[in-house]
C-alpha cells in the first residue's frame, strides 16, 4: 500500500499510537522460544512463526486487533530430530533462524537454517560438533500445510552460526539473503553475506552474489533487505569498517544488477556498530537504523541516517532512542498507515534485558511523538526486535517475553489512528 511523502499540519500533531495489551503467543513451555517473525494477512490476523529449541519451527495464525483471544492452536512447520534416549550420542537436526515472504495467494514462503550435528549427551550435559548448516526454503499455503518439497538456497561447512534474512518482491518472487562460515579462519569463498533472487514458483534466478568483500570473511554477518518501489534492493550487512565494525550497504536494480559499489554508512569509527535495519521511503529513498556507541563508552543508542533515491547518504548519523537505557539495540522498522515509521528496539541495563521500546518518525527521520514501552512484563534475553506492517491502522510486533510471568512468544498490535 503506497503511503504519500506529503506531511500535512495535521500529522505534526498526531496522536501516539494506541498499544494493545502484551499477548501471549506460544503456547508449549517445553523449550526455548526464540527468535519470532511475524506476516500481517489481509483478513486482518498476524501469522507468528518462531524457533521452539526442542520441536522445531513452530507457526500459529492469531487475531492481530485482539491477539489475547486466539483459540488457534500451534503448529510445526519443519520438525527438528533428537537423540532416542540420553546418556547418548548421534546424528540431530536442528530448524532455527525462520524468516518468511508472503506468496500473494494467502500462503508464504519460510526460509531458515538448517542444522546438523553429531551430539553426545548425558544429564546435565551436551557436546555438539556442528557437521553442517544449509539455508532452505519451503512455500506454506494459507492453513500452513507445505506445498511441494523444501528446497536448498545454499550451503554453508563449519561450525558456524548462519543468518537469514528474505524479503518479498512485486511479482511474487522473493530474495534471500544470509551470512555464513566455512569453519577456517581465513576468509574463503563460502565466507560473508551473499544474496539470492527466487521467482513465484521458488526457483532461483542464477547462483548467489557475494555483497561483502571476501577480506572481511565470515566477519561480514548481519544482513538486512529492503526494497524500495521500484523494486531496487538494498542490501545491508555488518563487517570490520578499520576501527571494529560497521554497516555496509550495496543496491541492486530491479534487474539485480548492482547500482553501485559497496559503501560504509557510519561516520563514527569509535566503537562497534552492529545490526542494520531500514525502511524505503515514498520517493525512493531510505532510514537506515543499526545499534551505535554513546560516547565513548560501553553503552549503545538506536542510531539513524538517511539515504536518497539512489543510495546516498544524507547528512550525519543521529540518535533516535532516549538513552533512557544502557543498551538499546536491534532496531527494526515498518512503514505505518499515516505516512510515517515507527522503529522498536531492544533495551537492556548493564547486565539484563528490560523492555521492547520504539518511536514513530517522519520521513526525514524528526521524532513524533513520546518514546514507548510496548512490553507489558519481562522480556528473554534477545537482541533484536520485530515490527511488521499490514492493511488496516495498525502495525504488529513479536519477541520473546514473559506473559503472565512464563517465557513464551510475545505479541501486540499498535493502532495509528489520526
Amino acid at each position: 500500500m503506497r503511503r504519500s511523502s506529503f506531511l500535512p499540519l495535521a500529522l505534526l500533531l498526531v496522536a501516539t499510537p494506541l498499544r494493545a495489551a502484551e499477548a501471549r503467543i506460544s503456547v508449549n513451555d517445553v523449550a526455548r522460544q526464540r527468535a519470532p517473525v511475524a506476516l500481517l494477512e489481509p483478513d486482518g490476523t498476524a501469522r507468528v512463526i518462531w524457533e521452539n529449541s526442542k520441536l522445531g519451527i513452530m507457526s500459529r495464525v492469531v487475531p492481530a486487533d485482539d491477539p489475547a483471544s486466539a483459540t488457534t492452536e500451534e503448529k510445526i512447520l519443519v520438525s527438528n530430530t533428537h537423540l532416542s534416549s540420553v546418556p547418548g550420542e548421534g546424528i540431530v537436526i536442528t530448524h532455527r533462524q525462520p524468516v518468511a515472504v508472503s506468496d500473494g495467494s494467502g500462503g508464504f514462503w519460510l526460509v531458515w537454517v538448517r542444522e546438523k550435528a553429531y551430539v553426545k549427551a548425558a544429564p546435565f550435559w551436551e557436546s555438539r560438533d556442528v557437521l553442517s548448516q544449509e539455508i532452505r526454503r519451503w512455500q506454506f499455503d494459507r492453513n500452513g500445510k507445505p506445498v511441494g518439497s523444501d528446497g536448498v538456497v545454499a550451503w554453508a561447512r563449519g561450525a558456524n552460526r548462519a543468518q537469514t534474512a528474505a524479503i518479498g518482491t512485486a511479482d511474487g518472487g522473493f530474495v534471500v539473503a544470509w551470512s555464513s562460515s566455512d569453519g577456517d579462519t581465513t576468509p574463503g569463498p563460502r565466507d560473508g553475506v551473499f544474496v539470492r533472487w527466487f521467482d513465484s514458483d521458488g526457483k532461483a534466478f542464477g547462483t548467489s552474489v557475494r555483497v561483502s568483500a571476501i577480506e572481511d570473511g565470515d566477519l561480514a554477518t548481519w544482513p538486512s533487505l529492503t526494497i524500495d518501489a521500484r523494486g531496487r534492493l538494498l542490501v545491508l550487512w555488518q563487517a570490520p569498517d578499520g576501527s571494529s565494525t560497521g554497516i555496509f550497504g550495496r543496491m541492486f536494480d530491479e534487474k539485480r544488477a548492482p547500482l553501485d559499489a559497496t559503501q560504509r554508512l557510519n561516520l563514527n569509527l569509535v566503537g562497534t556498530e552492529k545490526r542494520p535495519s531500514a525502511v524505503a521511503l515514498d520517493d525512493g529513498g531510505f532510514l537506515v537504523f543499526w545499534q551505535g556507541p554513546r560516547g565513548s563508552g560501553a553503552s549503545t543508542r538506536v542510531f539513524l541516517r538517511q539515504l536518497d533515491a539512489e543510495g546516498n547518504p544524507i547528512g550525519a548519523e543521529r540518535a533516535i532512542s532516549s538513552a533512557s537505557f544502557f543498551h538499546e539495540m536491534g532496531p527494526a522498522v515498518a512503514p505505518t498507515p499515516r505516512g510515517t515509521y515507527f522503529v522498536a528496539w531492544v533495551a537492556w541495563d548493564s547486565m539484563f534485558p528490560r523492555e521492547i521500546r520504539g518511536v514513530e518518525l517522519r520521513s526525514d527521520g524528526t521524532i513524533v511523538g513520546d518514546e514507548q514501552k510496548l512490553s507489558t512484563f519481562g522480556i528473554n534475553a534477545q537482541y533484536r526486535a520485530t515490527v511488521v506492517a499490514g492493511q488496516g491502522t495498525g502495525l504488529f510486533t513479536v519477541w520473546e517475553g514473559f506473559p503472565d510471568r512464563r517465557a513464551a512468544i510475545s505479541g501486540t498490535r499498535l493502532d495509528f489512528l489520526d
